[in-house]
């Protein structure tokens, strides 16, 4: 019996022994690192000199913070120049009205045309403009015909002091038209209104 007691204890303190052995071995193997210390309340600053907001949680170990720009995709935001905030208004570009010499051109100009085109069916005046000199004025028919005859009273009606030039033109719902650039003035060339009507577009 003494000798069954004396093994138990044997076997008992073998494995108490190997237990401490396996736990001093645990210990030694763990190295505990410590948290970041919390940023300096009255500087934002951490002890290493990076920003942190005091009532921030220390980042876990091994992480880091990624500062504003520094995440693929990420942008920093573009600061406003000082002064430029609320300053900012739309360029509006002022309008130029045209002199009275010009308006008064004008009207004289629009009732010799007004005056032609009642003779001429199928023909209009699209616009005039006399702010440069000489007056120009823009003719439109439906004919080519009917923007020879026309050209002709506008020639009459002004002595032959003008110059023009005609081409056709193609609308999807108008179909094809004719229109006349008319300069009417002293100072210029002259052009003569041809009699064959087709010549107008070799001008």
């Amino acid at each position: 019996m003494k000798t069954m007691k004396d093994s138990s204890k044997r076997i008992v303190t073998a494995g108490l022994v190997a237990l401490a052995i396996s736990a001093a071995v645990v210990v030694s193997c763990t190295t505990i690192i410590p948290n970041d210390p919390p940023p300096d309340p009255s500087t934002g600053m951490d002890p290493s000199g990076n920003p942190g907001n005091p009532g921030d949680p220390a980042p876990a170990p091994g992480m880091v913070t990624p500062t504003p720009g520094s995440m693929p995709g990420t942008m920093d935001p573009m600061p406003v120049p000082n002064g430029m905030v609320g300053t900012m208004t739309p360029i509006e570009t002022p309008v130029i009205p045209p002199a009275p010499e010009a308006v008064d051109a004008e009207k004289t100009l629009q009732a010799k045309l007004d005056a032609a085109t009642a003779g001429v069916p199928g023909t209009k005046v699209k616009f005039i403009d006399c702010t440069a000199n000489p007056c120009m004025a823009r003719l439109e028919a439906k004919q080519l015909t009917a923007m020879r005859d026309l050209l002709v009273k506008v020639s009459q009606d002004n002595q032959g002091k003008i110059s023009f030039v005609v081409r056709d033109q193609l609308d999807a719902y108008m179909g094809q038209t004719f229109a006349a650039d008319v300069k009417i003035g002293a100072d210029q060339p002259r052009t003569a209104v041809p009699t064959d009507p087709a010549e107008l577009l070799a001008n």
